[in-house]
């Protein structure tokens, strides 16, 4: 009986000593079209996630999740029309085998710049999410590409992705 209470105790106290802890990320793809630019485009920027938070706990984490992926577009300059479709997807950075992680379809670039509204992602495929989630909790260097079109041209606009990221730690 008391062997029995004690290893309850002992199990208690190691959940007692996990703690969540919030490791937010974020990115910048600038488009920028001149008026006589093809219509078609692709951006690529690198993410490197090796947060401080991530590193110092990489030895007692227990997980790593993605809660959620928002967007907005920030400084927008332009058509009158400034709709893009495309895909944004994601790499281990120095490779070239991309994941589709979302599509946008009607992303209306004066419209999303003047609301300054901040949206959440159209998260495709939720396997690519836990692939994108296993990369930051390892803290590689993620490439990130917009491959899209436009309906209209010039444009110049920041899609700001913003990455609500938390990993389980035993301390």
């Amino acid at each position: 009986m008391i062997v029995t209470v004690a290893l309850l105790v002992m199990a208690a106290a190691c959940s007692l000593f996990r703690t969540d802890i919030r490791v937010p990320q974020s990115l910048s793809l600038r488009m920028d079209r001149p008026e006589n630019a093809p219509l078609q485009f692709a951006v690529l920027k690198d993410m490197d996630t090796a947060a401080e938070e991530v590193t110092k706990h990489a030895d007692a984490m227990e997980s790593f999740h993605i809660n959620s992926i928002t967007y907005r577009v920030e400084d927008f300059s332009g058509g009158n029309e400034p709709v893009i479709a495309g895909n944004l997807e994601f790499a281990l950075s120095g490779t070239t085998e991309f994941q589709t992680l979302a599509t946008f379809e009607h992303l209306d670039l004066r419209t999303m710049a003047g609301s300054g509204a901040e949206v959440v992602l159209p998260v495709s495929d939720k396997a690519a999410v836990a692939k994108l989630a296993a990369l930051m909790q390892h803290g590689r260097t993620i490439t990130f590409r917009l491959t899209a079109s436009t309906t209209n041209n010039p444009i110049a606009a920041t899609l700001v992705l913003n990455f609500d990221t938390e990993m389980a730690v035993e301390i």
